[in-house]
Parts: C-alpha cells; structure tokens; sequence
C-alpha cells in the first residue's frame, strides 16, 4: 500500500473538488484524468493510487457523493 499515493489523493481532493460539481460519471471522469496528469507531474504513477484505494475514478465520484448538498444522504 502506498501512503504516498493516500496522501496525494486527500490533498487532490481537498484542493480541487468545490461542493458545486455535479455528482455524474461525467464529472468524475473528467477529474479522473487531471488527477491522473497531477499525479504523473508529481513523480506519482495512477497504479500506486489505485493500489491503495482501489478505482480511482470510484473514490473520486464517491467523493462528489459526498460532496453535493443535494445528492444522496
């Protein structure tokens, strides 16, 4: 498991994920690719992520989820 991976992910979030996206696939994929070329800029590889927390685009429209006022409770 890679704590780096863990840890950039959270940060990822936490920086570029404001409670007004739509909660969609759409979305999700979208974020899904730039985290990905984050990632990579970052000396970080997208399977180290996905080690530790399985599909990233999943965590990422989980996140959105949770993130959306009106989306599910």
């Amino acid at each position: 498991m890679s704590d780096r991976g863990v840890d950039f992910l959270e940060s990822w979030l936490d920086e570029h994920l404001p409670a007004d996206l739509p909660a969609d696939r759409a979305t999700a994929r979208v974020l899904t690719t730039r985290i990905a070329l984050d990632a990579r800029h970052s000396g970080l590889e997208v399977a180290e992520i996905e080690e530790a927390v399985g599909s990233l685009e999943g965590v990422i429209l989980e996140a959105l989820d949770e993130a959306d006022p009106d989306g599910p409770a």
